[in-house]
């Protein structure tokens, strides 16, 4: 939601203002007729796109001791000379609102108005009305970012006295222009192991209307992601995705509406993101936010450390489970105390098979790395029929043997799906056959 409000620290004119039950107590006993603003000072508006002309009340009081009488009463706007008079005596920080901004009926316009009081009447309600088109256009162009625009209205009457402590209210508008938009907007991760990816959009203001707005994806905006963040994102194929409809409906009385799409990780790489764009709305005034919701798979598999086994447990230090708890200054080890048989390996077993897989490690913070510098990696459904998919090497494969450095190898694709992994090292970086590892994660669809 776009707010053109003009933000500066403001000490308004507060003037004391009464109730209507107090009107008989506070004038001389002499005054036959006395008017006043009820809550005379600032009063704060909120000016929405989508209104014509938008009222604000202002409640006029009169009373007296003695039998009251009729009484006509004028309201106005300041003129520009009472204006700056005003202003250089309270030294607030306002600019006076453009006559074309405002009016003081609700057709044509008007910079005054007159109301007649009878004798027994004690109040009146009147209203003053922003032009809200015009005031919109306005403040687009309004860039004195120091002074807030106000509309300073005057109470006079040339039959009855006026209160001097409270014939002056200062209103002041803010622009507003609400948008439809992602109630979760950015780069977003989803679970999809139901099949499923949900979004919602909302309307930040009570809605009166019967809204339609279309959404599409944007490939640009995706691009543009990247580059500022310095990210690879892929867009999601057609085929991974179905149910996004060109057009929604929001009906009057509802501020949200549920976008719900299937999904088919299958069909999907790791990276992919869906950039969804809200591209237009039916009701003028309510523009669509220009920022998406971009939508990526939550492919991080859950690890636990009972899926981790190993050949090679140092028994005096680096348990497995140091994997898993974000903490770079514990880790894993392999047995450089006991001899171990063959080459060190580590692996996962996770309950569910997957096709497309990334797995991401870090080195030791702390002495020597003896980070992964050559290994191989293989897959399977079980420890009797795993298979070599690749051995990697430092530097064609970008492993890092930086102290507390991370890598993350490229993703895979597996001619079937497996839910065994094992990384086998032949050599660290320090030559030797045992290795460490301080963190563990693993991406899978």
């Amino acid at each position: 939601m776009k707010k053109l409000y003009i933000a500066s620290t403001i000490a308004g004119l507060l003037l004391a203002g009464t109730s209507c039950s107090e009107t008989y107590d506070i004038y001389p006993e002499d005054s036959a007729s006395v008017v006043m603003i009820k809550d005379a000072g600032a009063k704060e508006l909120t000016v929405y796109s989508t209104e014509t002309k938008v009222p604000v009340s202002v409640t006029i009081l009169k009373g007296g001791h003695s039998e009251g009488r009729d009484a006509v009463i004028e309201l106005r706007a300041m003129d520009q000379a009472e204006f700056d008079e005003y202003r250089a005596e309270a030294g607030t920080p306002y600019t006076l609102l453009p006559s074309d901004c405002f009016s003081f009926t609700q057709e044509g316009q008007t910079t005054s108005t007159q109301i007649q009081m009878s004798a027994d009447e004690t109040y009146k309600i009147v209203e003053v009305y922003i032009n809200a088109s015009a005031f919109g256009q306005y403040m687009e162009n309004y860039d004195a970012s120091l002074y807030r625009p106000v509309l300073p209205i005057v109470l006079q009457s040339s039959d009855a006295s006026v209160n001097t402590d409270s014939y002056e209210t200062f209103i002041l508008p803010s622009y507003v222009e609400p948008g439809l938009e992602f109630k979760q907007n950015g780069l977003r991760s989803y679970d999809l192991s139901n099949g499923k990816m949900t979004a919602t959009v909302t309307l930040p203001i009570e809605n009166k209307w019967d809204i339609t707005f279309t959404v599409g994806v944007d490939k640009d905006l995706l691009d543009k992601y990247n580059r500022e963040n310095e990210t690879d994102y892929t867009l999601i194929p057609e085929a991974a995705y179905s149910g996004l409809q060109t057009s929604y409906s929001m009906p009057a009385g509802t501020s949200s509406v549920e976008i719900s799409l299937n999904i088919d990780p299958s069909k999907m790489d790791l990276n992919d993101a869906l950039p969804l764009k809200i591209t237009s709305c039916s009701v003028s005034g309510i523009e669509p936010d220009e920022q998406t919701g971009w939508f990526i798979a939550d492919a991080s598999v859950p690890l636990t450390a009972d899926m981790f086994s190993t050949n090679a447990l140092e028994p005096s230090e680096g348990s497995l489970a140091n994997l898993l708890d974000n903490d770079l200054s514990t880790y894993f080890h392999t047995a450089w105390s006991v001899s171990v048989s063959g080459y060190h390996w580590i692996q996962v077993t996770t309950p569910d098979k997957y096709s497309k897989i990334q797995i991401s490690y870090s080195n030791r913070v702390s002495a020597t790395t003896n980070a992964l510098a050559f290994f191989n990696f293989y897959t399977g459904t079980s420890n009797n029929d795993l298979t070599m998919v690749k051995k990697y090497v430092w530097d064609a494969d970008g492993l890092n043997g930086a102290s507390g450095g991370w890598t993350t190898l490229a993703p895979m694709s597996l001619s079937t799906p497996q839910n065994v992994f094992r990384i086998e090292n032949t050599r660290s970086w320090n030559g030797n056959l045992f290795f460490v590892m301080t963190e563990f994660r693993m991406k899978a669809i």
